[in-house]
């Protein structure tokens, strides 16, 4: 059925002239052909076709046309033998023979019809490609592959299928089922359509500077340019000058404390680190011994980032003990996939582990989303379920502890909302109270006492730890029974 002649039809558009009647465009074609060579009329909603019995009727009425309602009406092929086709999206280094073969698939290729497209008044290639196309198939498919790349093709003679309503005989532009974009909600964090920014679960993403992870309201970069706007011309010479000052800050009483520190102290200083997010910028001060390393978007599959700028910061210095307070951005990139997010807790800690080996280490759970739907209630349990694993993954540890952060968010089993920020549409950063909240359980965690200063990867043997005496080794207890044997022991 999709190889049918129809060759010997021709058609008009019935655009403005609704109403008309098969008399009306019948007594018009009598006027210039023969009524018996017309073998049928039909009238669509959008064109009238007639076909005959010859082709030299056909072209007869084609060049002399008729006239309705006082306008001139010109017929059209209803069927061209070629069908012309637009190929978009083909790499350019792709030959333009391997283009062929795969559009063989469609019909048979008019020898030496592809060519390239150019943009205009230039010989630089725009990425399409125009081929033409004998008995072609009755409809070309929107999307198609070659080989590995995914092409769009664009035909003539109602061969292209729109996009919404999946018929031919019209762009998809026209279409009548096309949605509105201005009846339905749009996304401004992530331009999806379908949820406003309130409800999106995406990561945060900063206009200003393009990267994922904060507000622009947060972006350093966007502050400093602002401030420079309001001093002026002269702006950038002042800031320079503001951080030459604070760099160059030196006192006597500078120098005396740090002659009593160097005499008083031969050790090296001890800190801890906390490796986090953007949430965890947010905390500001915590402790005087506490170093901050969180970096704005991340995760635990980045770990290594904050691992590097803890030790950038903890140069010379001892590491006494270090929180891990990530997770959430793990959980945006998989939302119910609590199992992948479990493997790269894991693969996170290990390498905390051996990185910091002397250092005890605090294991955050993860704090919940604010917000309502059904996509925050899924991140939430899938949060939950994460949050079991945390737990047990530090029973299982020695030298990791487990901090529940958490639960500081809940109450009476809803999340509190307050602790959150209002401004922030994804539900995800936390306002000030909510930095106070996970600042007290950190400083729990930093000033109890550790019980795990040295950690071994050789398993601990509980029985031996209770008693005060050393055990003897199998060289002593060798050494000791030929002192008997020889009459050399004293005691």
């Amino acid at each position: 059925m999709s190889k049918i002649n129809r060759q010997l039809s021709i058609h008009f558009f019935t655009k403005g002239l609704k109403g008309i009647s098969h008399d009306d465009v019948l007594s018009e074609i009598g006027k210039v052909i023969n009524i018996e060579d017309v073998l049928s009329i039909q009238i669509t909603e959008k064109d009238c076709i007639v076909t005959l019995k010859n082709p030299e009727t056909k072209d007869r009425l084609a060049a002399q046309g008729i006239t309705l309602r006082d306008r001139s009406i010109k017929f059209y092929e209803v069927e061209s033998l070629i069908t012309h086709v637009t190929i978009k999206d083909a790499p350019y280094e792709l030959e333009n023979l391997y283009i062929c073969t795969q559009m063989f698939r469609f019909g048979k290729v008019v020898p030496g019809s592809i060519k390239r497209g150019v943009i205009k008044g230039t010989n630089i290639e725009n990425g399409s490609r125009y081929i033409d196309i004998l008995e072609c198939d009755a409809v070309l498919p929107n999307r198609t592959s070659f080989g590995r790349f995914e092409v769009r093709l664009f035909a003539d003679n109602n061969r292209t299928p729109c996009i919404y309503c999946h018929i031919t005989g019209h762009p998809s532009y026209r279409c009548k089922d096309k949605p509105s974009l201005m009846n339905q909600k749009r996304c401004y964090n992530c331009c999806g359509i379908g949820h406003v920014a309130n409800a999106c679960t995406s990561e945060g993403y900063c206009s200003y500077c393009n990267v994922k992870g904060h507000a622009r309201r947060d972006c350093e970069q966007y502050k400093q340019e602002t401030e420079k706007k309001e001093l002026g011309s002269y702006g950038p010479e002042i800031l320079e000058g503001r951080q030459d000052n604070t760099k160059n800050i030196h006192t006597d009483e500078d120098d005396e404390e740090s002659i009593s520190s160097d005499n008083a102290n031969c050790e090296r200083e001890t800190v801890c680190v906390l490796l986090g997010a953007s949430n965890c910028i947010r905390l500001g001060h915590i402790d005087d011994s506490l170093v901050n390393a969180s970096i704005s978007g991340g995760s635990f599959d980045k770990i290594e980032q904050n691992i590097d700028l803890a030790f950038q910061k903890t140069e010379n210095k001892d590491i006494e003990k270090v929180v891990i307070c990530l997770g959430t951005n793990d959980i945006s990139r998989n939302k119910s996939d609590s199992d992948q997010i479990n493997l790269l807790v894991t693969s996170a800690v290990n390498r905390v582990k051996s990185s910091f080996p002397a250092a005890q280490i605090g294991l955050c759970n993860i704090i919940p989303r604010k917000g309502n739907g059904a996509q925050f209630q899924k991140i939430n349990e899938t949060t939950k379920n994460v949050n079991i694993f945390m737990k047990k993954l530090c029973v299982r540890e020695q030298s990791v502890a487990f901090v529940d952060i958490n639960d500081q968010f809940y109450k009476h089993g809803a999340v509190i909302r307050a602790l959150f920020d209002k401004n922030d549409s994804s539900g995800v950063h936390i306002s000030t109270e909510g930095a106070q909240r996970i600042n007290s359980k950190l400083c729990e965690f930093l000033h109890s006492p550790n019980t795990n200063l040295t950690v071994s990867n050789t398993p601990v043997d509980r029985k031996r730890n209770r008693s005060d005496k050393t055990t003897p080794t199998s060289a002593d207890r060798t050494s000791k029974v030929s002192r008997k044997e020889t009459g050399i022991d004293h005691d």
